[in-house]
């Protein structure tokens, strides 16, 4: 099963960064397909507890998540039922149809993934069409001459998390991880160069001085220098 989101809407949620609470009423649309969630009034406090164990969330976070989502008007809380605001209405309000689909709709954490991934998904089908041209951009040559065009869709670290709007190493490679996990994007890992017997001292100084990318890593005396990871999808 698909989840078609309103494109503006998502792209307003990354910009803004609550992919978390859209990933939420994304599950929420998964799980009630007729996007109503009904319980007696009497009854609220234990169903949201209910709600809670069913998404995998604490009963405490999920109020915090349905609390903005109601700011953003995706859901309306009332005495007796949780009500998801349709597509009709997203679109409405967004004036656009064009949608991005959801896939992997498990848990919060790998439609968070998916959603991600659509970021990444959309830097490298430029980079496809830049290479169909034949105008995909090649690093410069020592006599500020250009190398042959790059035929393979690429992305450093670096760029990785400028593109998901990280600062965190430790993110990049969660988010790999996650996407080996979900089978939403495959990474292999491109080391163009390495610099052999150095110290852990001299690896650190030459990351310091940005002679070497900060991405780069450090094992038996070697800095691989990674500058790519190849992107299949």
């Amino acid at each position: 099963m698909k989840i078609y989101l309103n494109s503006l809407l998502f792209t307003q949620a990354f910009n803004e960064k609550w992919l978390k609470e859209l990933s939420l009423f994304v599950l929420m649309s998964n799980v009630y397909p007729n996007k109503t969630i009904w319980f007696k009034s009497k009854e609220k406090t234990k169903k949201i507890e209910e709600l809670a164990e069913k998404l995998g969330l604490s009963k405490n976070t999920l109020r915090k998540h349905l609390q903005f989502l109601v700011k953003k008007k995706l859901i309306k809380i009332d005495c007796n039922s949780i009500n998801l605001t349709p597509n009709k209405k997203i679109n409405k309000k967004y004036k656009t149809t064009k949608y991005v689909y959801v896939e992997q709709l498990d848990n919060i954490k790998s439609i968070m993934n998916s959603l991600m991934s659509i970021i990444v998904k959309t830097n490298c089908n430029r980079q496809k069409k830049a290479i169909e041209r034949k105008e995909h951009l090649c690093r410069k040559d020592n006599d500020g001459g250009t190398n042959s065009i790059n035929y393979e869709i690429t992305l450093s670290n670096k760029r990785l998390a400028e593109i998901l709007n990280v600062k965190s190493k430790k993110t990049v490679k969660k988010f790999k991880k996650q996407c080996k996990e979900y089978k939403t994007l495959n990474f292999e890992r491109n080391i163009k160069e390495a610099i052999h017997d150095i110290t852990w001292a001299q690896f650190k100084q030459l990351k310091k001085d940005k002679i070497i990318p900060i991405y780069s890593t450090f094992k038996k005396l070697t800095a691989h220098i990674e500058y790519a990871n190849l992107i299949k999808y």
